[in-house]
């Protein structure tokens, strides 16, 4: 009887000890969490003179709302994410109080005024823009007196549904296509009376970049340079030989940026770079490196073409209205029927939809074309970084094996951050190369998440380094990140102010050291994040 006693004296006492270990993991969790930010409301108002107004309320980590209507009526609670309610309103002028209820008990409320009359809406003003930074995206702001809201119908073809905001706020819409559309704004209030807008607008595709590439990281001692103001480029390069793709209706130019010096191919069929008097040995090189920004083409073949035995492709994938940073590793052409780099003459560039028949595509324009190798004995971190486009880029859950809290693939709404580069310099300096916008959320002042302006510290202004072991990097400066910003080796920031001077990543190489996947263990879950070079 007493061992049994003992027994089951050792069995409580280890429930309790896991018990106590599972809360505490939950406490460092809930110590994690942050009031509900970026508090919006949508007014959608019946133009029927019966004041009914549908309320769409939203925010960033809400699980529920509560709305007081502002009219001393019963006001509605409990609203889930993504619902809506719907009150009548007399006339008049009202206060509408939303309160988000978050996690932990923390709530957050913003109020909105609400202007209700039965006047029909007047002096409705609409600007529309061509988005500065994204192709084929337009912007309309609509203002006007006695209304509450605007409906914005695009006039693209198959899609009939218009686009709400309220008044003075932005309805933004990407076509499909570039061209010209008839767009209709309707302005509405309370009364069965709208004002409306017709115009024919230009939704243009943005042609040109307006930041340079990415300055190469490489020491010039280990390059063969093509085409870069960075390097010595090689003696006798034409950047437009005449294969015939001038019939295609291809053509180039230089095309200059505060003063950077690129390549630009329009109406791309297939373009290429010669060098028949100045063969290049790159057998001793490692990679072939190339920036190109387009705002139109998909795909890309890049052939490196021999004197002696022909030319081998590799096709890689480009991001529209931003720079793609490409390095191919050499062995993906010497691994093509025994291709040899002794005698390389010749780049081709060539649209993939060109390449299956379906004539020439849009413009690209490429700089920092370069051969380029690894120091003796650096760090194979040594390069510039982006997000894999292969598979899971970014994810948070449980433990590695289950990230299904949250998780992103590249090309999932995030174009702004697809883009971001982390680039390891083999003096040992790290930056965050993040463009003109990135992905800017709640707690760094963004209302709402989406692309901006990167916030600082995590700019890329951190003046950075890092280091590593065989399983770990450590980035040190305030600021510096992989990434997501908000995730530090300690747990999540609710403030930019409190970005730590250092954060340390366990990580591992793969796929001849081209792939790079690194998490943080925070207790309660674990972020996980895929790069490729």
């Amino acid at each position: 009887m007493r061992k049994l006693s003992l027994l089951l004296s050792a069995i409580f006492l280890l429930a309790y000890t896991i018990g106590c270990e599972q809360d505490d993991k939950f406490v460092d969790f809930t110590d994690s969490v942050v009031a509900p930010s970026n508090l919006a409301m949508l007014f959608d108002v019946s133009s029927d003179n019966s004041g009914n107004v549908k309320l769409t309320p939203s925010a960033e980590g809400a699980s529920s709302f509560d709305i007081d209507f502002g009219d001393g009526s019963e006001g509605a609670t409990d609203i889930t994410v993504g619902s809506s309610v719907e009150h009548i309103f007399t006339e008049g002028s009202f206060v509408v109080i939303l309160t988000a209820k978050g996690l932990n008990d923390l709530n957050s409320t913003a109020s909105f005024n609400l202007d209700v009359t039965f006047k029909a809406p007047e002096n409705l003003t609409v600007t529309i823009e061509n988005d500065p930074v994204v192709s084929k995206k337009v912007n309309v702001i609509a203002t006007a007196d006695y209304a509450i809201n605007f409906e914005v119908y695009f006039g693209e073809q198959g899609n009939d549904s218009p686009v709400t905001a309220n008044i003075g706020e932005v309805a933004s819409y990407v076509y499909s296509e570039a061209g010209t559309y008839s767009i209709r704004v309707v302005a509405k209030g309370p009364a069965i009376a709208t004002a409306e807008y017709t115009v024919d607008f230009e939704a243009i595709v943005l042609v040109q970049p307006t930041n340079s590439a990415p300055n190469p990281p490489q020491n010039e001692t280990n390059v063969i340079s093509i085409f870069s103001d960075k390097y010595t480029n090689i003696d006798g390069a034409n950047y437009f030989p005449d294969w015939g793709q001038g019939n295609q209706g291809s053509s180039w130019s230089e095309f200059q940026l505060n003063g950077d010096n690129m390549l630009q191919y329009a109406n791309l069929s297939y373009q290429g770079m010669d060098w028949s008097s100045n063969p290049q040995n790159v057998s001793s090189m490692e990679y072939i490196h190339l920036d190109v920004y387009t705002a139109e083409v998909a795909n890309l073949r890049i052939s490196l073409i021999s004197q002696s035995n022909g030319e081998r492709a590799v096709e890689t994938q480009l991001t529209q209205d931003s720079w793609t940073s490409i390095d191919i590793p050499i062995t993906e052409f010497t691994s093509q029927n025994n291709f040899t780099i002794n005698d390389i003459f010749q780049i081709k560039l060539e649209s993939s939809k060109f390449f299956a028949g379906n004539g020439a595509d849009g413009t690209i324009f490429v700089d920092n074309v370069y051969f380029w190798k690894k120091p003796a004995g650096v760090s194979p971190l040594v390069g510039s970084w982006k997000l894999a486009t292969n598979g899971l880029a970014l994810g948070v859950g449980p433990n590695l094996s289950n990230l299904s809290w949250w998780n992103y693939s590249v090309g999932g709404g995030r174009p702004c951050i697809d883009d971001d580069l982390y680039v390891f310099n083999a003096d040992g300096t790290f930056q965050n190369i993040l463009g003109s916008d990135t992905w800017v959320e709640g707690w760094q002042g963004a209302s709402p998440d989406g692309c901006g302006s990167p916030v600082a510290p995590h700019d890329g202004s951190a003046q950075a380094t890092w280091s590593s072991t065989n399983t770990t990097v450590t980035l040190n400066g305030v600021g510096a990140y992989l990434g997501i910003p908000k995730v530090t080796d300690t747990g999540e920031l609710s403030t930019p102010n409190d970005a730590p001077s250092s954060i340390t990543y366990q990580m591992s190489l793969s796929n001849d050291n081209n792939t790079l996947e690194v998490h943080v263990d925070l207790g309660w879950g674990v972020w996980y994040y895929k790069f490729e070079k």
